[in-house]
């Protein structure tokens, strides 16, 4: 009897023993995927950080070649404007001594014509007259072109520093075209 006893109870610890057995492999199994999820979500945030990492320095690199961008076109900006006022010093500086020749031309018609009405009103021959009066029209023509040639070269001067504005406009409308073009 006691045979029989230890016996059933035998293969009651031999289902005891399995089950435990079993158990522990599905706690060893559990546990094992639980550390393989572990790894897989340290990955998984490795290469989160990363990404992140690399479009914090992508958005740093567009943010430095944006600001280069700025400061050339302020150097540009610059660069212009200075052109811009030296060319308008030159042309006031080459105004200034195309009025002054303008003057000293004038001056100088009007000092002949002074000198050639004295000589008409004193000569005895009337051709001596004659030809004071023809060469008094010729310089008073002459003064008129004078005028009208310092109109003429003002008018072109405006236009010159349009077509130079027109250029520099130019010039930077396809540089930042081109710089637009090859950032896409």
């Amino acid at each position: 009897m006691i045979g029989d006893f230890i016996k059933r109870w035998e293969w009651l610890l031999w289902i005891l023993l399995i089950a435990v057995a079993a158990l522990g492999a599905r706690l060893g199994y559990e546990a094992i995927q639980e550390s393989g999820r572990a790894e897989v979500r340290a990955e998984w945030q490795q290469e989160k950080d990363r990404q992140a990492a690399a479009a914090k320095e992508q958005q740093a690199e567009r943010e430095r070649a944006a600001r280069a961008e700025d400061s050339s076109r302020a150097t540009e900006a610059e660069r212009i404007a200075n052109e811009q006022a030296e060319r308008e010093e030159a042309d006031k500086a080459r105004a200034a001594a195309t009025a002054a020749r303008e003057r000293s031309l004038l001056n100088t018609i009007a000092a002949l014509n002074q000198r050639a009405a004295e000589l008409s009103s004193g000569a005895e021959d009337p051709r001596v007259a004659a030809f004071a009066r023809e060469a008094t029209t010729a310089r008073g023509l002459l003064g008129e072109c004078t005028a009208r040639y310092r109109a003429v070269a003002d008018d072109a001067n405006q236009l010159r520093g349009q077509v130079i504005g027109l250029l520099d406009f130019d010039r930077n409308a396809v540089r930042d075209a081109a710089a637009i073009g090859a950032a896409e």
